[in-house]
Formats: structure tokens, C-alpha cells, sequence
């Protein structure tokens, strides 16, 4: 699972070390996105 955001594949290496199911990877990047979305 890549993104295009070097920033969000860290984030997605560092929940795979720590043995995070691939579900919960992907609810944390979604809220992760839109936040950042959100924000800008």
C-alpha cells in the first residue's frame, strides 16, 4: 500500500512495524487525509 505523499508512506511503515491491521491503516489514513485536506 503506497500513496503518492512520502509524508503518508511513513506513516503507513511505521503502523506495519507496529503490527497494525491493514484496516486500521487505512481508516487512520483517511482521517489523516482529510484533516490534512481540511486544514490545508
Amino acid at each position: 500500500m503506497k500513496t503518492r505523499s512520502p509524508f503518508l508512506n511513513s506513516i503507513i511503515e511505521c503502523m506495519y512495524r507496529k503490527h497494525y491491521a491493514k484496516s486500521s491503516i487505512e481508516t487512520y489514513l483517511s482521517w489523516i487525509a482529510a484533516y490534512i485536506h481540511f486544514y490545508k
